[in-house]
């Protein structure tokens, strides 16, 4: 399954990021990893390497919760999103959905509010084409009983159902917010009954 080449992109920055991160309260801010993926080419006798590098993005917000309870809050989010959790990790705290189609809105939004794949002459691309997307959320436990979030949320649009017209998009940010304040106030909510 795809997402298991994600996570150890999620897991070297939880680490890198587990002293660092953002201030309670203020937008997700965005930490960005390289991930290899190596390969090789052969034709005839030859071998030739073909080793990319993908830049991952990753959204991190700070919460002041348990990781536990954070953790619990994030199945009942994917599914206010629309997004059915196919990778769920109790042990590790990430769950995700590698392989999303959605067309023109997701879930109450634009697609277009949430990913940039350009725009063609009319409109943003993201609400024309058919949009794949991926989402992983994983919680890191913090200092002093606290938590960070980190969410990877990527995606690319095909204009024409074909792989040769395959565009990359880009996160706009706005989706990772939108997740921390949720996980935020789902918590409020739990604390006051």
């Amino acid at each position: 399954m795809r997402i298991l080449s994600t996570l150890p992109a999620l897991a070297m920055l939880a680490a890198a990021c587990s002293s660092g991160g953002n201030q309670p309260g203020s937008t997700p801010a965005p930490e960005t990893t390289n991930v290899v993926h190596p390969g090789t080419l052969y034709t005839d006798a030859a071998g030739y390497n073909m080793t990319t590098v993908e830049n991952k993005t990753v959204y991190v917000a700070t919460v002041l919760a348990p990781p536990d309870s954070v953790w619990q809050t994030l199945p009942g989010i994917f599914l206010e999103l629309g997004i059915e959790p196919k990778t769920v990790n109790t042990q590790e705290k990430y769950i995700g959905n590698s392989s999303v189609s959605v067309r023109h809105t997701m879930g109450k939004s634009r697609v277009s509010k949430y990913l940039d794949c350009g725009r063609s002459n009319t409109s943003a691309t993201a609400d024309q084409a058919e949009v794949t997307l991926s989402l992983i959320v994983q919680v890191v436990p913090e200092v002093a009983g606290q938590s960070s979030l980190h969410t990877q949320f990527t995606g690319y649009a095909m204009m024409d159902g074909s792989a040769r017209n395959r565009i990359q998009c880009a996160s706009t940010g706005v989706l990772e917010a939108h997740i921390a304040d949720m996980v935020k106030d789902e918590l409020t909510h739990r604390a006051k009954n």
